[in-house]
């Protein structure tokens, strides 16, 4: 590839990058820092930026009874769940089964699943309800105020 070529790419790159961010005419300034435990709503002329969530219960251990080979497998469930404008969304689970092994009972967490939504940010518009809610205590946001 020539390194016109490349240039020329890259300053494309850059037009569409500033065109993007000057065609909203809008930006964001920080406002503050929240934890949601009931429902709130966005307010108007702002963003919210969920970063996390605070649970209020840590991950179950489970430790079933030795009862020998043949027995039923043991599974623990852990999920976090929060509410976004009535619906539930889980934003972890954690799934652990015990299971049996030759005459020696069982074996705890053989196999283990793991789900996480908060692994990047969830930007939340003006007019939308959030709450904790199954094994969260808070819900960590940013408020931001949208400036024309």
């Amino acid at each position: 590839m020539k390194l016109s070529t490349l240039y020329s790419a890259s300053a494309l790159m850059a037009i569409i990058v500033l065109t993007t961010f000057n065609c909203s005419g809008q930006t964001l300034e920080f406002s503050q820092a929240l934890l949601i435990s009931s429902s709130s709503t966005v307010p108007s002329g702002k963003i919210w930026k969920v970063e996390n969530i605070l649970p209020n219960a840590s991950p179950v251990a489970s430790t079933p009874n030795a009862v020998g080979p043949g027995s039923a497998t043991s599974t623990t469930t852990t999920e976090t769940i929060i509410v976004v404008n009535g619906y539930n969304i889980r934003t972890t689970s954690s799934k652990a089964s015990a299971l049996p092994t030759n005459g020696s009972g069982y074996v705890n967490s053989n196999a283990v699943s793991t789900f996480t939504l908060l692994s990047g940010a969830l930007w939340l518009p003006a007019g939308t309800a959030l709450a904790a809610s199954t094994n969260v205590q808070y819900v960590s946001v940013l408020e931001f105020t949208v400036v024309p």
